[in-house]
């Protein structure tokens, strides 16, 4: 994933975002993801709005991002260009300094009635979490080889993800009511999509010194 972001001058959550996107697209399609009448899909990303000196403060300190995941688009390539444009414009805006002001200055508990109507099936369709743990988690001295971020998801909204990164590793969680089981196969489409973004940007194979793809 670094690799992708580097070369396409992006960043991981831009590429896991895409990702995310070509295996929705793929999912509903049913076609190997060339339908052409798929539309985008809105997905809600959690975003911390912790300062440095509130590391250890209680509590969750998140607002929503809304990012609309160009499923409607079979390039690869183009996709990932249009998921970093909202990104980019996103963090340019200062959405989240304005965001953390509203969160910090409303009474306890109003934050979680504010999601709860802020993450409607309106506002979005699923929710996308991308999490990094920093250091090395040492449980009752044992040794953590991956971590996986798992969350119940709201009423209005049937399916959660998350990608957890600790220590060099990542690790996908699928979270979604029962009546939405394809979704289940959205671990492995998302890999493939991961290996259509690499042939996208060109990234080589190091067994063969050749790009593993194009466009």
């Amino acid at each position: 994933m670094r690799d992708i972001a580097v070369t396409a001058g992006t960043s991981v959550n831009d590429v896991f975002l895409t990702a995310l996107s070509l295996a929705f697209r793929a999912l509903r399609s049913h076609d190997g993801g060339r339908r052409t009448d798929i539309s985008p899909l809105s997905a809600l990303m959690p975003m911390s709005v912790r300062k440095e000196d509130q590391t250890f403060t209680p509590g969750n300190l998140l607002v929503g991002k809304r990012v609309l995941l160009p499923c409607h688009v079979q390039a690869p390539g183009r996709a990932l260009e249009m998921v970093h444009e909202q990104t980019t414009t996103s963090a340019r805006s200062g959405q989240r300094d304005l965001l953390r002001g509203i969160l910090t200055g409303i009474p306890s508990g109003y934050g979680e009635r504010l999601v709860r109507r802020v993450a409607t099936p309106r506002a979005a369709q699923i929710i996308a979490s991308n999490v990094t743990i920093p250091g090395e988690l040492s449980p009752f001295g044992g040794k953590v080889v991956g971590t996986a971020m798992f969350s119940t998801v709201p009423r209005e909204i049937p399916c959660y993800v998350s990608l957890t990164g600790h220590t060099g590793t990542r690790r996908l969680t699928v979270v979604h009511e029962r009546d939405f089981e394809a979704c289940g196969a959205l671990p492995a489409l998302w890999l493939e999509g991961l290996s259509r973004l690499s042939q996208a940007v060109g990234i080589r194979d190091p067994d063969t010194d050749q790009a593993l793809g194009g466009a």
